[in-house]
């Protein structure tokens, strides 16, 4: 498999492996036949799948999380911190700008933890990307509090985060 990629993407090597890693996957990713082996996808379904997945990345970086993508594993966090606030800071408008486009939104705040137990917050970071990896990390961090947290407060309209509690519980 490896071979047909690189042709492809010439000598990087992290990019090969990548790719090869989620092809194979994809070998095992179709319906079951009637003896329960799974089958190939076929080719019309392979980009469709690759993006359902969270794209070829998450592909290889799947079997170390569950299975579970960075997407899902930042939106089982998210769940679980719905009702677990540890503190209410009112920011001063002047030093960290919000607008109305920021209610309601989970931003990261980049703060020092001094000797005095105060919190020197430098920064908030409004990034989607960066906000999702410091979640899912903070999933990964602590896996079973987390789940058990998601369970309590899982809305039961939320379907999509509930399937990923779901198949995290399924694998624990």
């Amino acid at each position: 498999m490896n071979k047909v990629v690189k042709a492809v993407f010439g000598c990087d090597r992290k990019r090969v492996s990548a790719y090869a890693k989620a092809l194979r996957a994809a070998l095992t990713a179709g319906a079951k036949d009637a003896q329960g082996r799974a089958a190939p996808l076929k080719v019309e379904e392979l980009s469709n799948w690759i993006a359902e997945q969270g794209g070829v990345e998450e592909i290889r970086l799947g079997g170390k999380n569950s299975g579970l993508t960075v997407k899902q594993r930042a939106e089982v966090a998210a769940s679980a911190l719905k009702s677990n606030v540890l503190m209410t800071l009112k920011p001063d408008a002047r030093v960290m700008p919000f607008s109305v486009d920021d209610n309601d939104k989970t931003v990261l705040l980049v703060a020092i933890y001094r000797p005095t137990g105060e919190l020197e917050v430098s920064t908030v970071v409004k990034n989607e990307t960066a906000v999702r990896a410091a979640l899912a990390a903070h999933y990964s961090a602590d896996k079973a509090k987390v789940v058990e947290a998601a369970r309590a407060s899982i809305d039961k309209e939320d379907k999509h985060t509930a399937s990923a509690i779901a198949m995290e519980s399924n694998s624990q």
